[in-house]
């Protein structure tokens, strides 16, 4: 679901040359990434940007959120709870909640770039915890419980069968 940014390090890459001078960005695995997912010279990569810093994957994820500007992520979870604590998330993918309040949805480094300077200005909207729950009744309303993409399956409470089937039958029911 990252499209272009499905590369890890384009996604870096694009938000270190965003970056307002003197911001770091802090790296945290998830705790689930395998090692054998990443060859060495990704972990190279990392170390020779300056402005990168890779923390251990014990780190409480939380405890860098109440820290930070702002969260990072392609579709990752770290950015949904970044709006329950007010941060803005940066999204690079297509992340359920691309569209929320308090989100910066990549596009380009230019437009990141300006996002970046309004959130060091002070400027930036930030989420508010009613602007989550709105956004959260609204996809309500044009959602359906099912699951898009079978790598998913295994985390949902639905047969593939089941979820098949509720799609179809949201399908119909937009032509309709």
């Amino acid at each position: 679901m990252g499209g272009v940014f499905v590369d890890q390090y384009l996604a870096l890459e694009t938000l270190v040359r965003a970056l307002p001078a003197g911001w770091k960005v802090v790296v945290k695995e998830n705790p689930v990434q395998k090692f054998a997912k990443r060859d060495y010279g990704f972990y190279e990569h990392l170390g020779a940007m300056d402005a990168v810093h890779l923390v251990s994957r014990d780190t409480s994820t939380f405890d860098l959120i109440e820290r930070c500007e702002a969260v990072a992520t392609i579709t990752g979870t770290a950015g949904w709870e970044a709006l329950f604590s007010a941060r803005p998330a940066i999204v690079f993918g297509r992340a359920f909640y691309r569209d929320a309040p308090g989100v910066i949805a990549v596009e380009d480094t230019e437009s990141l770039a300006s996002a970046l300077r309004e959130i060091e200005a002070g400027t930036f909207a930030a989420a508010t915890h009613a602007d989550v729950i709105r956004f959260l009744k609204a996809l309500e309303h044009v959602s359906h419980h099912g699951v898009v993409d079978t790598a998913y399956l295994r985390d949902s409470d639905l047969p593939l069968e089941e979820s098949i089937e509720r799609h179809a039958k949201a399908l119909e029911a937009l032509l309709r």
